[in-house]
């Protein structure tokens, strides 16, 4: 999980990724024009790093052209290459989730979104029945209750009655039939869309293929180890 934690890109990351692969390509070509001006109008530049060695010490204007040249075209490219850019997101996530283990905390993945098992199981589903799955926009997870985000510049709320209650949305006129989704032993998540409750989502967890299986081994080591507890006793007594 650490692993996978560490190879994930973070939606900041892609921001970066995008901003970084324009920046670079600028500033090459920004250096290029630095070597190229520097041997077409050498006099005209030597001036100013005249003009600069008065309030910049290193700067030698008696360097020869083709230094004076390699220089300033250097001086670009390390100042004004994005390299903390492109890398500051991608150290930090891989230092983070590294040291986070170590303390004992496991960090799946490191994009946006929920990551919640009713949150993957209605996007596994949704898949399932080829529906479209849209871009949304500030996702917020509220602990215990649910969560909430921009679809289309209009605000979705997905979660408990109690969120609902707080967003303003009533949803007096489905309390019958949540409370039989729950009765079927079904969690039910409401949904809502701006200011009004447009549905319900209920999520079941049905039993693993290797639940009885599992049971049955626990069950026999249990009754094994009380077995020869009695049996030892016995032999004391």
């Amino acid at each position: 999980m650490v692993e996978e934690a560490q190879e994930t890109k973070v939606p900041i990351q892609e921001f970066a990724d995008k901003v970084t692969s324009i920046f670079v390509q600028t500033v090459l070509g920004i250096a290029a024009l630095t070597f190229v001006l520097w041997l077409v109008f050498p006099d005209s530049l030597r001036q100013v790093t005249i003009w600069a060695s008065a309030y910049l010490p290193w700067v030698n204007p008696n360097l020869g052209l083709i230094t004076r040249t390699i220089f300033s075209t250097i001086a670009v490219l390390v100042i004004a290459c994005p390299c903390a850019l492109g890398s500051a997101t991608p150290t930090a996530l891989m230092v983070g989730t590294g040291m986070g283990s170590e303390n004992g905390v496991l960090i799946r993945k490191g994009e946006a979104g929920s990551e919640h098992p009713l949150g993957e199981a209605i996007v596994r589903k949704t898949k399932d029945k080829e529906i479209e799955i849209k871009e949304i926009s500030d996702f917020e997870s509220i602990t215990g209750k649910g969560v909430q985000a921009k679809l289309d510049e209009k605000k979705v709320v997905v979660g408990s009655r109690r969120l609902m209650e707080e967003q303003g949305i009533d949803s007096s006129q489905v309390e019958e039939k949540m409370q039989g989704l729950e009765e079927e032993a079904k969690t039910a998540m409401l949904i809502g869309l701006d200011d009004q409750l447009v549905g319900i989502i209920a999520v079941a967890d049905p039993l693993k293929e290797d639940s009885k299986q599992a049971i049955a081994d626990e069950v026999g080591i249990a009754i094994g180890t009380g077995t020869d507890i009695v049996l030892n006793l016995l032999m004391l007594h």
